[in-house]
């Protein structure tokens, strides 16, 4: 009796159509994630349009960007100057939501310190043209308003502190990483990367829709010697308060001459009024450090 051997399986056999398929899903969903990131950085934004009342003792101006557009900005002389003198500026870049008559109350104190300032709208914001907000975009509006605020006569080259606030502290530090005018960096609730604080407000699926770059931490290495005042308050409900410790410790470690203020009981949008002794160390904060910085520039002979 002959025995029989069993069938051997027949070797699987390579699935054009299944592979074909599984390549389509990956390439469609890399699609969709990109422009879900897209559509995230677009959100990430809460512009209001409009014009607003021009403040007492504000001085409107007008000034162009790299990349062809206009905005709109508010130049407060320092309360006690007398018209055309010459002192230390503060640039101000205001934080996200409406526009910068809204964000008034975060830096008008600096002209009553003796300081001139210069706070203006991002694109799409208030009277300021319309057009794409992107990290690198609105970054090319801070470049301009800088440039616009070194311009003046009445405005001392060797003496521009930056102080942005929430959302422009994020465009504060690149700022002050890449522009040699600047002498001295405060930042108020400002994040430390952008994908975190995606994080902090939707949990893992955050961080995945918006990209990564461009993250204000990693532009601190480039501070050198520019003094940096990190200033949060430790009940923020918009900015978690760990984003001000993550700063300090970049900032330290990179031997920076870093300060930080923590301010007990802070919250988001009221954090100086609340605690208006703030406003105070702000404002010493930038005359101390921009005198300094003048010192310096006669001492190297800058100055003619």
């Amino acid at each position: 009796m002959t025995q029989q051997s069993e069938p051997q399986p027949e070797p699987r056999r390579f699935n054009a159509l299944r592979t074909a398929r599984l390549l389509l899903v990956v390439v469609l969903g890399g699609f969709i994630l990109i422009r879900l990131s897209s559509c995230a950085e677009r959100l990430a934004y809460f512009p209001a349009r409009g014009s607003s009342q021009l403040p007492a003792g504000a001085e409107e101006i007008w000034f162009e960007t790299e990349d062809g557009l206009t905005l709109h900005g508010w130049f407060f002389r320092a309360r006690d100057a007398e018209p055309g003198e010459t002192r230390p500026a503060v640039l101000h870049l205001h934080g996200n939501a409406g526009m910068m008559a809204n964000h008034i109350g975060f830096s008008r104190f600096l002209a009553d310190e003796g300081l001139h300032l210069l706070m203006f709208d991002y694109r799409s914001y208030g009277q300021s043209d319309a057009g794409k907000l992107r990290r690198d975009t609105v970054l090319l509006d801070a470049h301009a308003a800088l440039d616009a605020l070194i311009a003046r006569d009445d405005v001392d080259p060797d003496q521009i502190g930056v102080y942005g606030v929430s959302l422009g502290g994020a465009f504060a530090l690149p700022l002050a990483a890449t522009r040699d005018e600047v002498s001295a960096l405060c930042t108020l609730a400002t994040f430390s990367s952008w994908r975190s604080v995606a994080g902090d407000w939707l949990p893992i699926i955050g961080p995945l829709l918006l990209s990564g770059g461009w993250d204000p931490i990693d532009f601190i290495t480039d501070l050198g010697e520019t003094p940096y005042l990190i200033v949060h308050g430790d009940k923020d409900e918009v900015i978690n308060f760990r984003h001000s410790g993550l700063l300090y410790k970049r900032a330290d470690q990179e031997g920076v001459d870093v300060t930080q203020l923590s301010v007990p009981g802070g919250r988001h949008n009221t954090v100086l009024e609340s605690n208006p002794e703030v406003r105070q160390h702000i404002s010493s904060f930038f005359r101390k450090s921009l005198a300094e910085s003048d010192e310096k520039a006669r001492m190297f002979g800058q100055k003619p």
